[in-house]
């Protein structure tokens, strides 16, 4: 008796699930991250010319950095929704120009999932100048699905990463 209870307990769980109105998502979500709280999560990766190269004098890259970071994101309502995270890697060539390939990934807990490459050119290694790097245009389609139904998913937008300096701004417009 105990196990047909049970069975018919999991079984109508489960039925509510499967029957369940998948969560509606906000069409033009609007996210924020704090600099401050990103660069104190953020961790130095060792870099350096791979020992091969080690004699070489014809190198191009004069010195580099990698960095990481993540920290949670902000909705309008200032309440915690997600994380951003993203990776800095940083190279200075011989005429000292400093490029930077950003990878960047947002995922919130009602299922929008994105992920977005930023190449960009910097003026210094100071790490606010680095995670200020992010702002971009660029547009994004949500091709994760992880674990359950997300109303992102399938949707392109239209995203702009804006800052003023201490706030990194990420709004999305969604694409007909």
């Amino acid at each position: 008796m105990k196990n047909f209870l049970l069975l018919l307990t999991l079984t109508l769980v489960g039925a509510h699930y499967v029957n369940a109105t998948p969560p509606t998502a906000p069409k033009n979500p609007v996210y924020t991250l704090s600099v401050t709280n990103f660069i104190n999560s953020m961790v130095a990766v060792q870099t350096g010319v791979p020992e091969q190269l080690a004699a070489s004098t014809n190198l191009t890259t004069t010195s580099s950095a990698y960095f990481y970071g993540r920290a949670p994101l902000y909705n309008t309502n200032n309440q915690s929704v997600g994380v951003c995270s993203a990776s800095f890697m940083c190279s200075q060539d011989t005429n000292n120009s400093i490029y930077t390939d950003i990878s960047n990934y947002i995922s919130t807990r009602d299922g929008l999932i994105v992920t977005w490459f930023t190449p960009t050119n910097l003026a210094n290694l100071e790490l606010d100048s680095i995670v200020n790097g992010m702002v971009t245009q660029c547009q994004v389609t949500c091709t994760t699905l992880v674990g359950r139904t997300s109303p992102y998913y399938g949707k392109k937008y239209t995203l702009v990463v804006s800052s003023d300096g201490s706030t990194i701004t990420f709004a999305f417009k969604q694409m007909n």
